[in-house]
């Protein structure tokens, strides 16, 4: 069996990072608002996001800029939580609703 030392350099399989693997996630409270508003703010290294709807009232989200309830990506009904779907939006998104209440963003990097 030949000495895989010798074979030629292998990388470090602790350090080494791997595509779609998470190496911190930070979790936010973002306050709802009857206006447009910021969830997440562009981020290149982002692998993933979770937001739950912890308001009173359904949320509209948008992956872009100016959310409204006539302009959205998707609406989180109240008490649900949403993750997208693969390849995740690393730009801006915005959020609007009409309720009170606040969303709990899980951001992956």
């Amino acid at each position: 069996m030949p000495d895989l030392n010798s074979i030629g350099s292998h990388p470090d399989p602790v350090n080494t990072p791997v595509p779609g693997y998470v190496k911190k996630s930070a979790v936010t409270q973002v306050t709802v608002a009857a206006s447009a508003f910021q969830v997440l703010a562009l981020n290149w290294d982002r692998n993933n996001f979770k937001i739950e709807n912890n308001s009173d009232a359904d949320v509209f989200i948008k992956e872009g800029p100016g959310a409204s309830a006539t302009d959205f990506s998707i609406r989180i009904p109240t008490n649900s939580q949403w993750e997208p779907y693969t390849p995740v939006w690393r730009g801006l998104i915005t959020g609007y609703g009409t309720g009170s209440g606040n969303l709990q963003v899980t951001e992956d990097v």
